[in-house]
């Protein structure tokens, strides 16, 4: 289980990073030459499978470049980079055109405009005003991509030859080991609540106006 949710954490880790810097950028330079370009670019991360994506990667950095292993975990880190970048694409893609739309939304209040017409500075409207109000539904989609990451690695590391559980599956169910598989199906569903529990009480810490009794 640990390669996984290393490979899992990772791409999240990427994703989040990836996603809500481009969000923000297309939010903010909003129906520019970039917000045209990374709304391509976002569309294009959504619709690429992750199988391909792989391909592709280990063919340019690893078969072509050397920068990289094809696959395993024999070179440490590096064998990290070309699995986690496949499974983190997706997942920014996704969030950077949700965090967009979120803020587009919370840049349209009037609490924003007040800020804005007493004289405060726009990044420090954008840091303190905008994106805390506009984090909580990108916070919920970061918790569903993140189950979609664990869910997607039986892909991804079936391509990369990565020895955690999605390959696991694979193994089991060609040699139809009934009891490993079903304990993984299980374990899949406890990481989804556990998920969808943790993105719960974060919104407390975002919000104050949440409260759990």
């Amino acid at each position: 289980m640990q390669p996984t949710l290393v490979l899992s954490l990772a791409s999240t880790v990427l994703a989040v990073a990836l996603g809500m810097a481009v969000g923000i950028l297309q939010a903010v330079r909003r129906n520019s030459l970039g917000d045209y370009a990374s709304t391509v670019g976002s569309v294009l991360g959504v619709s690429t499978p992750s199988f391909f994506l792989g391909l592709l990667l280990i063919y340019v950095f690893a078969v072509d470049l050397h920068w990289f292993p094809t696959g395993g975990t024999t070179a440490g880190l590096r064998s990290l980079v070309l699995p986690a970048v496949t499974l983190g694409v997706g997942a920014a893609a996704a969030i950077a055109r949700f965090t967009r739309s979120s803020l587009l939304e919370v840049l349209g209040e009037d609490f924003v405009r007040t800020a804005r017409a007493k004289g405060v500075r726009e990044p420090w409207v954008l840091a303190h005003h905008t994106l805390r109000n506009a984090l909580i539904p990108v916070l919920t989609l970061v918790g569903l991509q993140f189950g979609f990451v664990l869910s997607g690695a039986i892909i991804v590391e079936t391509v990369f030859t990565y020895p955690g559980l999605g390959w696991l599956l694979i193994q089991s169910i060609s040699f139809r080991d009934y009891p490993v598989l079903t304990a993984e199906i299980l374990l899949f569903a406890l990481e989804f609540l556990l998920i969808n529990l943790a993105v719960d009480l974060l919104y407390a810490a975002l919000d104050p106006r949440v409260s759990y009794a």
